[in-house]
């Protein structure tokens, strides 16, 4: 369970919730232009686009659960059990990609949506695992600039790359459902409703749901995003709607009795390209600017 979402326009902000039951060593990672990428599959690049986020690194590869390159471009993987399906074979004509190689290879070489498109048509995922004791995770993913967002989703019937109007994005159900289910709650205003002489204040908002199903939060957070001022576009309110789609420790608990939770939340900011971010256990908030330059990778453990 995750939440994605994207504030677009001149100032724009992405960033996401993990939401998640365990620590998978999670770092801030910066990968430079001259840092070379080598893909399961045979390709490499050497020289390519800047791009930073968090990651685990496993042999020398970042594993982005999110990142953003020098062009404001953003990627955020998130689960999708049960619904992601991957290739077991290569396809030929096609440029094969592990899941956790998505978003490095598109923020690698895109610069906006429009290149992400095309670069889309010609990519197939397959179920390639990073070694014998790192199983695949189920992901669809979350893709943003200044300008708008996309949902890439590979499913039994097919790769599926829908608009995102709502800039928002959850786990299961798949997105079409989210598109349609937000319909239902046209209703919701900030403003309150002229029904007696004695007003409170929120009545416009009665009906909004308040659960932390991956449905729930889609539409908490699309109503978030399209009630912000102009005057508030800034990372400080892009973490307080993140707050109001976070897991408190104890709300969630899985079949294992574990305590499902955010771990922690991140913002990019896409003008000044910096990474902030903030974990659990502190509320302050850390940053980690983009570095364009430089053939090793970054790295800035999250503290705890």
């Amino acid at each position: 369970m995750c939440t994605s979402i994207a504030l677009t326009g001149n100032k724009a902000f992405f960033g996401r919730n993990m939401d998640i039951d365990y620590s998978f060593g999670e770092c801030a990672v910066n990968t430079p232009r001259s840092f070379p990428l080598a893909f399961r599959t045979g390709i490499t690049l050497e020289k390519h686009y800047a791009f930073a986020g968090t990651a685990v690194v496993t042999d020398n590869f970042p594993l982005y659960a999110e990142a953003m390159n020098e062009n404001g471009l953003y990627i955020a993987a998130l689960k999708f059990p049960e619904n992601a399906f991957y290739n077991e074979t290569e396809i030929k004509g096609k440029i094969n990609l592990a899941p956790y190689e998505i978003i490095p290879f598109i923020l690698a070489k895109c610069r906006n949506l429009n290149e992400v498109r095309a670069l889309l048509s010609e990519i197939e995922i397959i179920a390639l695992p990073f070694s014998d004791n790192m199983p695949l995770s189920p992901l669809h993913w979350h893709i943003a600039d200044k300008n708008g967002s996309l949902v890439l989703e590979k499913t039994a019937d097919g790769m599926h790359i829908y608009e995102n109007p709502a800039n928002v994005l959850t786990n299961n159900p798949p997105f079409p459902f989210h598109l349609h289910n937000i319909t239902h709650y046209q209703n919701l205003s900030s403003e309150n409703p002229d029904i007696s002489e004695k007003r409170m204040l929120g009545l416009g908002t009665v009906g909004l749901v308040g659960d932390f199903t991956p449905a729930s939060r889609f539409v908490r957070a699309d109503y978030l995003l399209k009630n912000t001022p102009e005057d508030c576009i800034d990372a400080n309110h892009f973490f307080h709607i993140l707050d109001n789609v976070a897991i408190p420790r104890g709300a969630v608990r899985t079949p294992d009795g574990k305590y499902h939770y955010t771990s922690y939340s991140c913002c990019f900011d896409a003008e000044k390209l910096i990474l902030y971010y903030r974990i659990y256990d502190c509320f302050h908030v850390e940053e980690m600017p983009l570095t364009t330059e430089g053939n090793n990778l970054i790295v800035k453990e999250y503290k705890k």
